[in-house]
């Protein structure tokens, strides 16, 4: 990341009055790759983890146990620009953005059912098996353990279909793909049964994500489905490689 971006965390946090401990590290090859282990201690004596850093380790092994097994709070912050920083979105109230994401839980929580469409085609239904599989935005303030993503906005809430169980069957297109430049040529296609891809059709990106689907443990897992909350949130595809602020904006 931005070596500004660092500095300007580190400064805000100190005039908070936080004992501030930065910590550098080599990139890593591809997102939720482990750190190295001194990194990953360090994790686990932290009450408050920042990770401005390109690949996200938000769901490794490491964070996990810092969070869940030690009380650390840990903000995400992946693929941060100064620009993404001045945004609009990234200036929206969190306070606003909270009692928007109360409201989503309010109605989420009471659900059983999901149905998504769209008009690129998408038409898909699973299971909200109970409340405790929804959620995405922590208290405020944050509570220990607790996780918030910030990716030049907040504003994102999940729910997690539960694998067999959530029953998901459809199919579902996508304009953009994580990793990729600007809006895909041809939508990317998910054909979903049982809360598994079975087939994926699309341009030549859709090869990159065959091979998740039959090489990697689990690639064919649908783990999430998302929505954005954030009215300032910018749709900026032609230009964006990770999309992260994109699927913030509110009605995506």
């Amino acid at each position: 990341t931005e070596e500004r971006i660092v500095q300007a965390l580190a400064c805000a946090c100190k005039e908070r009055g936080a004992d501030v401990v930065t910590i550098i590290m080599k990139p890593r090859d591809w997102p939720m790759q482990e750190p190295p282990e001194i990194v990953a201690e360090a994790m686990r004596h932290a009450d408050v983890i920042f990770t401005p850093i390109y690949y996200s380790i938000s769901h490794t092994r490491a964070s996990i146990i810092a969070r869940l097994e030690y009380g650390a709070r840990y903000v995400n912050l992946p693929t941060l620009s100064m620009n993404s920083l001045k945004s609009e979105a990234a200036r929206f109230p969190a306070p606003v953005i909270s009692k928007i994401y109360e409201k989503v839980h309010e109605i989420w929580g009471r659900a059983k059912t999901i149905h998504i469409t769209a008009e690129n085609g998408t038409d898909v239904r699973g299971k909200i098996l109970s409340k405790f599989y929804t959620g995405g935005m922590p208290h405020f303030p944050m509570q220990e353990g607790e996780f918030l993503a910030f990716g030049g906005a907040m504003g994102i809430y999940g729910m997690w279909p539960g694998g067999e169980e959530g029953d998901a069957n459809g199919e579902m297109y996508f304009d953009a793909a994580h990793m990729f430049v600007g809006k895909l040529e041809v939508p990317l296609k998910y054909v979903i049964r049982k809360g598994r891809v079975v087939e994926v059709e699309g341009g030549k990106e859709a090869e990159h994500f065959r091979n998740i689907v039959k090489n990697v443990p689990n690639g064919d897992h649908l783990a999430e489905w998302m929505i954005g909350l954030n009215p300032k949130a910018r749709i900026i595809l032609d230009q964006d490689v990770t999309h992260v602020e994109a699927h913030r904006h509110a009605g995506s």
